[in-house]
C-alpha cells in the first residue's frame, strides 16, 4: 500500500493558515464567493476590517465590486461615493495618473492639507477610517482594480505592519484578482443616464471664468494642496499662489474652500452641461449668475 506524504506543520502557525486562505480562493475563482474569501485573505493575517473593490474605467464613472461594509457604512459613504465624491478620491486621481500595480498608504499620498481638505470634512470623515491601503492591480483595456482596505481604530504600529503584509502577497493577490476578474465592463446604465461626462466635466469646472493658471489652482485647491504645495507643483513662489488664489475667491463669488467644494458639487450635480462645456457656466446660467468673466 503506497503512503502518501505526511504534511508537517510550518514553523510558524500562521503561514498554514496564509496557505489555507490562498487555497480558499483559488478553489472561488470564478464564483460569487470569490471576493468573500479575498477578504478573508487580506484581512486574517492584519488588522484591517473592511474591504471594498472598485473597478476604474477610463472616462467613465467606477463600479463597486465588492463591499463587506454594514448596511449603515455602505449607505453613508458609498453611494454618495460613486455618484460624485469619487473625482476628488486620492485612489481615483492617482488611477487618472497611472499609477503603477502595488500597495499604496493613503497618508504616504495625498497632499498635505488633505486631512482639512472640505473634501476629507464633508465626506472622508464620514467613513470613520483612521488608516486605509489600496491594492492597485491593472487589467487589460485600460481598467484597474483597486482594493481599498481600511481600519476603524488608531494602531501606528499596525498600520506599517499591514501595508508590510500586503505587499507580501501582492503578486499572489494580483493573480487571484486577474484570474476571477479577467474581463471588466462598466455599468451599461452609467453610459445610458449621460454619466461618460462627468470626468470631462470635472476638469472643465471653472474653465470659461478662470485664467489657465487660476484654472489649475482651483483643482489643486479641490484636491487639498496647501499654498506652499501648490507654489511646488506649478513652479511659482507661495505668495503668488495666495495672489491666485484671491483672485479666484473674487472671480468665483466665494470666500472659502468650503463654498467652492459647494459650488463644485453643485455644477456637477446639476447636469446642465452641454459636452464639453464648463459645468459651472451651465449651472449659473440656471440660477441667473452667469454675468461674471475672467
Amino acid at each position: 500500500m503506497t503512503r502518501g506524504i505526511t504534511a508537517v506543520p510550518p514553523d510558524d502557525p500562521g503561514t498554514g493558515i496564509l496557505y489555507d486562505l490562498i487555497g480558499r480562493c483559488i478553489e472561488e475563482i470564478g464564483d460569487d464567493s470569490f471576493a468573500e474569501r479575498l477578504a478573508e485573505l487580506l484581512e486574517t493575517r492584519s488588522s484591517y476590517d473592511s474591504l471594498v473593490v472598485s473597478a476604474f474605467f477610463p472616462d467613465l464613472p467606477p463600479r463597486q465590486l465588492f463591499s463587506d461594509l454594514s448596511k449603515s457604512d455602505a449607505a453613508r459613504t458609498l453611494e454618495p461615493y460613486f455618484s460624485f465624491a469619487y473625482l476628488l478620491d486620492p485612489w481615483y486621481l492617482m488611477f487618472c495618473d497611472g499609477v503603477e500595480d502595488g500597495v499604496y498608504r493613503l497618508a504616504d499620498q495625498v497632499p498635505d492639507d488633505f486631512f482639512e481638505s472640505e473634501y476629507y470634512i464633508d465626506y472622508y470623515s464620514r467613513t470613520r477610517l483612521t488608516d486605509e491601503s489600496g491594492v492597485f492591480i491593472w487589467l487589460d483595456g485600460g481598467v484597474c482594480l483597486v482594493l481599498s482596505l481600511g481600519r476603524r481604530f488608531a494602531d501606528s504600529e499596525a498600520c506599517q505592519a499591514d501595508a508590510s503584509y500586503l505587499t507580501s502577497i501582492f503578486t499572489c493577490t494580483r493573480s487571484l484578482c486577474r484570474q476571477h476578474w479577467k474581463s471588466l465592463e462598466p455599468n451599461p446604465a452609467v453610459a445610458q443616464a449621460g454619466l461618460a461626462t462627468i470626468q470631462a466635466s470635472a476638469r472643465h469646472f471653472g474653465r470659461d471664468s478662470l485664467s489657465k493658471r487660476e484654472h489649475q489652482i482651483v483643482h489643486l485647491m479641490l484636491r487639498g494642496h496647501s499654498s506652499k504645495s501648490m507654489a511646488r507643483i506649478i513652479g511659482i513662489s507661495p505668495e503668488t499662489v495666495k495672489v491666485y488664489r484671491k483672485r479666484v475667491h473674487k472671480k468665483l463669488g466665494i470666500s472659502s474652500q468650503a463654498q467652492l467644494f459647494s459650488l463644485f458639487l453643485s455644477a456637477l450635480e446639476s447636469g446642465l452641461a452641454e459636452e464639453g462645456e464648463d459645468p459651472l457656466k451651465a449651472y449659473r446660467r440656471r440660477v441667473g449668475d452667469d454675468d461674471r468673466s475672467p
